[in-house]
C-alpha cells in the first residue's frame, strides 16, 4: 500500500535537542578555527577600519627538571611571549620570559594590533618507556599569580588535568573585546587575554625534550605606512552571531581538550555554537527559551578531570 503523502513526517535535524541552525552549514571563521583551521583571524565586531591580519607561529621543546617537573606558559605580549619558571624544593621561581621570533618582523609591519585568539598544542614526544607523569593547564589573569607559587598550589587550581602522554590543546580566548594597541608593548593584550600557563610532575628527571609545544597567534593590525599588507586590506562586517558563537565557545568545556579527546571535543563545539546561534539568530522565537537553557547547562559542564587509570 502506498504511504500517503500527507502522513509523511520530517524530522528536522537537531543537535543538542535543538534544531541544527543553518549557520552550522557554513561556519563563522572563528568556529572552524576552534575546529582546528589554520587561517587568519578579523573580529567581526563594529569597527569598520579595513585591516590585515596574519598568524605568528612559533615551536619549542619543553623537558623536564631534576625533579621531574616542568612549567611554562604563554603571555600576551610578542615581546614576552614564551613565559618560563625554575622549580625549587617545589616552588616555581623568578619568571623568565623569550620574545617571539616573529616579534622584530611583526613590529615592521603593524602600527596598531590586537590579537584575535591563540592555539596551543602540546604534544608528547619522550620515548614511550620513559612516558610518566601528568599535565595541567590553567589560564591566569597575570604572570604574577604563578610566580613563587606552589607546585602543588598550580595544579590544584587547573582548569583540566591529564596524563603526560596525551598532550593538550588549548584555545585561548579574550576577556573582554581586543582594542587597537601598540604591539612593542609589554603589556600589549594585558587583561585583555589570560596568560595560559602549563605545568608537569611526575615526569621522568632531567629529559632535555618531552613536550613538542606549538604556538599559534592569530593577529589583526593595522600597517605602517607602505608595508606590503596594505594590498591584502579586507573589511570584516560586523557579526552577532559569530562573537554570540565565539563567546559561548570561551568556557573551559569548548577551549581545552587532551590530545585524546578531539572527537568529543568537536561535538561540545558544534552544539554550544548551535546554540549560541539560536539565541543570537533565531529562526524560530520559542527556541531562544530552550536554547539559553542548553548554553548554562553546557557552561556549568566543565571539562571533566581526565586522570584515570
Amino acid at each position: 500500500m502506498v504511504q500517503s503523502k500527507s502522513k509523511r513526517t520530517a524530522r528536522a535535524a537537531s543537535l543538542g535537542g535543538l534544531p541544527r541552525h543553518p549557520a552550522l552549514g557554513s561556519p563563522d571563521p572563528l568556529v572552524r578555527y576552534r575546529m582546528g583551521e589554520s587561517a587568519p583571524l578579523r573580529l567581526p565586531d563594529q569597527d569598520t577600519q579595513p585591516t590585515a591580519a596574519t598568524i605568528l607561529r612559533s615551536e619549542y621543546t619543553v623537558g623536564s627538571d631534576a625533579a621531574g617537573a616542568a612549567v611554562w606558559g604563554e603571555g600576551t605580549a610578542p615581546i614576552y611571549a614564551k613565559l618560563s619558571w625554575p622549580i625549587a624544593a617545589g616552588v616555581l621561581g623568578a619568571l623568565n620570559t623569550t620574545a617571539h621570533p616573529q616579534y622584530a618582523a611583526f613590529l615592521g609591519e603593524a602600527r596598531a594590533a590586537r590579537m584575535v585568539a591563540m592555539r596551543v598544542q602540546v604534544i608528547y614526544i619522550g620515548a614511550e618507556l620513559d612516558a610518566a607523569g601528568y599535565l595541567s593547564y590553567s589560564e591566569k589573569t597575570s604572570a604574577d599569580d604563578i610566580t613563587a607559587q606552589t607546585v602543588d598550589a598550580v595544579h590544584t587550581g587547573a582548569d583540566i588535568q591529564v596524563r603526560a602522554s596525551e598532550g593538550l590543546v588549548a584555545y585561548v580566548d579574550y576577556t573582554q573585546t581586543p582594542r587597537w594597541e601598540n604591539p612593542s608593548l609589554g603589556t600589549f593584550m594585558q587583561l585583555t587575554f589570560p596568560v595560559a600557563a602549563f605545568l608537569a610532575s611526575g615526569l621522568p628527571a632531567s629529559k632535555p625534550s618531552l613536550f613538542r609545544v606549538k604556538v599559534e597567534r592569530f593577529m589583526e593590525y593595522l600597517p605602517v605606512e607602505g608595508a606590503l599588507a596594505e594590498g591584502e586590506l579586507l573589511h570584516e562586517p560586523h557579526n552577532p552571531g559569530a562573537l554570540a558563537a565565539h563567546g559561548a565557545l570561551s568556557g573551559t568545556a569548548s577551549s581545552v581538550t587532551s590530545g585524546n579527546s578531539t572527537a568529543a571535543f568537536y561535538g561540545r563545539v558544534k552544539e554550544i555554537a548551535n546554540a549560541a546561534y539560536h539565541m543570537a539568530q533565531p529562526l524560530l522565537p520559542y527556541v531562544v527559551p530552550k536554547a539559553r537553557e542548553a548554553l548554562q547547562r553546557l557552561a556549568a559542564s566543565a571539562a571533566p578531570l581526565l586522570l584515570t587509570m
